[in-house]
């Protein structure tokens, strides 16, 4: 991950800046499971976030830059800062303003309301996005999935 925070530093493009920040996530990820360095997760954590924030600010049309922004800040979800929400939920609007078709941003959009505890508004955002793609298979699994969920 370091040779792409480099990548990303050198050659400021929202292509490497969104590859360094899911880079840094996934090494804070692995500190969590083989230490549990709070502080080290933490840092890397943010200097994924503030990447992440940068892509999209290097790049407001690049819709890739808006969808991992918003999956790294959906990851934070409910446990992570109150903000967390509220930013993955600028980029999933930001992204459905530069791709309404996508069905995969309704999708997310669902993953986040899950992990708020919405299971019924998250069922509505699946059902869009299955109206935009009807063989989606994330969709039908977590549509499946939330069988029996209030």
């Amino acid at each position: 991950s370091s040779s792409l925070e480099s990548a990303a530093v050198t050659w400021p493009t929202s292509m490497y800046e969104r590859d360094a920040s899911r880079a840094l996530f996934l090494d804070a990820l692995a500190i969590a499971s083989k230490s549990g360095d709070a502080d080290a997760v933490r840092a890397q954590i943010n200097r994924a976030l503030g990447i992440a924030d940068r892509s999209v600010k290097t790049d407001p049309h690049d819709l890739g830059a808006w969808l991992s922004r918003a999956f790294l800040y959906i990851q934070l979800v409910p446990d992570g800062p109150e903000s967390s929400a509220k930013s993955a939920e600028e980029s999933l609007a930001w992204a459905w303003v530069l791709a309404p078709m996508r069905p995969d941003v309704p999708y997310m959009r669902a993953v986040l309301e899950i992990r708020r505890g919405h299971v019924s508004i998250a069922r509505e955002y699946l059902e869009q996005s299955l109206k935009l793609k009807p063989d989606y298979s994330d969709a039908l699994e977590l549509l499946q999935s939330l069988k029996g969920s209030p």
